[in-house]
């Protein structure tokens, strides 16, 4: 009886520290693809800069759009 209900904790507590384990590493892929995506954002952003930069163009800072100067 007493065997029984150490396995049944020890299952319990298994389960737990799985859930847990797997928690952690959901937030962790979270914060990967926010990070990612930052840094997609940015490339985009220097790269529309640098082909603006090309045409001759200039950002305007309020709308973000690029016009002739």
């Amino acid at each position: 009886m007493i065997a029984k209900l150490f396995v049944l904790v020890a299952a319990l507590g298994g389960i737990w520290l799985l859930v847990k384990m797997l928690g952690k590493i959901g937030q962790q892929n979270k914060e990967i693809q926010m990070r990612r995506q930052k840094e997609a954002q940015i490339k985009a952003q220097k790269h529309a800069e640098r082909e603006a930069d090309i045409i001759d163009l200039e950002q305007d800072p309020e709308t973000g759009d690029f016009k002739e100067k």
